[in-house]
């Protein structure tokens, strides 16, 4: 869904820095990151569930997923404290797993 949402932001290389291992691909992290194309439908799909979210819990998800900046600096911009902006990412992950399991049971 971020992905999605940020088309042509893969991660560049810095010339000369071609063959440098990062610590987390050193230690055998690849797997976690993704250079396949995002699934436009599926992308659409949890896009569409985020929208439903009540604006405080929806800005939370955002920030986490698409907007990555310092859990601080996310918490002052939302006016609320790190221990809120938890709270607000948790309901907000919550909300639209369930959404999606009320649409599915549909279905």
């Amino acid at each position: 869904w971020a992905r999605w949402l940020r088309p042509g932001e893969a991660p560049a290389v810095a010339p000369g820095f071609e063959l440098y291992r990062s610590p987390a691909r050193a230690r055998g992290a690849e797997h976690t990151w993704s250079t396949d194309v995002p699934d436009g439908g599926d992308a659409a799909r949890v896009n569409s569930l985020v929208m439903t979210l009540p604006t405080d819990r929806r800005a939370a998800l955002t920030w986490a997923y698409c907007k990555p900046v310092n859990p601080g600096r996310a918490a002052r911009d939302l006016g609320v404290t790190l221990e809120v902006l938890a709270w607000l990412l948790r309901d907000a992950r919550q909300r639209v797993m369930d959404q999606e399991r009320a649409s599915e049971e549909k279905a």
